[in-house]
């Protein structure tokens, strides 16, 4: 028995896509950075926040 929920893999692509037409369409990243928020090495925040916003909607 397994605690974890499974994932629906077929529509994976379809949520990354809409996660970042989202992202485009509302300026999100020029919005952080507006905000203060950087990062100065290691993975994107780009990829971080998709990432985020893809579990969300899994």
């Amino acid at each position: 028995m397994s605690s974890l929920p499974s994932f629906d893999t077929k529509n994976e692509p379809q949520i990354s896509r809409s996660v970042e037409k989202f992202f485009k369409d509302y300026k999100v990243m020029k919005l952080l950075r507006r905000c203060g928020l950087r990062k100065s090495k290691g993975i994107p925040l780009w990829s971080i926040l998709s990432y985020i916003f893809s579990n969300v909607f899994r």
